[in-house]
């Protein structure tokens, strides 16, 4: 049995470690209302964007952002930036395997949004276009308008040849799984809407609005993604803290436990000394 010297150092540390979990845990909390908060909202402004696109025809093949364009396929892999939420970006890098070899894309580039998107790409070495960081650990306008100009940047200069989105979809509090999206060429969009409402009249015409339209449908979803993946990464760090937090607690009553049984020892061996020096000065 461990010294009771060593159980009380040991109980200090998981004190402090259950603190520290604790404290992250009610951090993550507040951010996972604001994410999913801000979440609501994307997933309605992309359904009404789309919905609109789709009644002025810009999916259709004829659209240059529905057609194939030379280069080589980009994949916009988006992590986290920091740790200690699972498994919440291993999960992502194996679909991402698995999408790569599902697909059979030949020498796909990567365009990382997140710390550990960019160490994985780099440790695994995965071709890199560009990286972008602490995106994810601040997610404010500025950066997320960084993030689109980046990618629609790379699609319009004609070095991608397709553009995909791999992130992680948030679905519940305890339901997150990667996703998979195709941002160019243009995915089908929702026909709905369309066949709701007639097509409007557009002015100065219907091409003049699609041009105008589809770029900034094609950023709400990269703002989607991005906004999937913080709400996803929340729930994940939220629910791992508070796992941590209840495994210390686990072991702060099996070593408080160990604790008393060796004080109870130590008092045990004590009166045992005593009784022993009593009888032999009889």
């Amino acid at each position: 049995m461990r010294s009771m010297r060593e159980l009380k150092g040991r109980i200090r540390s998981i004190v402090k470690i259950r603190d520290v979990t604790r404290a992250m845990k009610t951090a993550s909390a507040g951010k996972y209302r604001k994410a999913v908060a801000l979440l609501a909202d994307g997933r309605l402004y992309v359904r009404r964007i789309e919905e609109a696109a789709a009644r002025l025809g810009c999916s259709e093949p004829a659209h240059p952002a529905a057609a194939p364009r030379g280069g080589k396929p980009l994949l916009v892999l988006i992590s986290s930036d920091r740790g200690l939420c699972g498994g919440f970006n291993t999960a992502l890098f194996r679909t991402a395997e698995a999408f790569v070899a599902r697909k059979g894309l030949a020498n796909p580039v990567f365009f990382a949004v997140g710390r550990k998107a960019d160490d994985w790409c780099r440790r695994s070495r995965r071709p890199l276009a560009a990286s972008l960081v602490n995106v994810t650990a601040d997610l404010t306008e500025e950066r997320i308008r960084e993030a689109e100009d980046m990618i629609l940047r790379m699609f319009d200069s004609g070095s991608a040849s397709e553009v995909h989105l791999l992130y992680n979809e948030f679905r519940s509090l305890m339901d997150r799984r990667p996703s998979c999206a195709a941002l160019f060429p243009a995915a089908p969009l929702p026909a709905a809407g369309r066949a709701r409402l007639p097509a409007p009249r557009c002015l100065p015409g219907p091409a003049s609005v699609r041009d105008y339209l589809l770029p900034r449908c094609a950023r709400a979803r990269i703002r989607l993604a991005l906004l999937e993946s913080n709400a996803a990464e929340q729930a994940a760090r939220m629910t791992t803290m508070d796992s941590a937090t209840r495994n210390a607690d686990d072991l702060l009553d099996a070593l408080k436990l160990d604790y008393q049984k060796a004080r109870q020892l130590g008092i045990t061996r004590e009166l045992a000394d005593l009784t022993t020096g009593a009888e032999a000065m009889k």
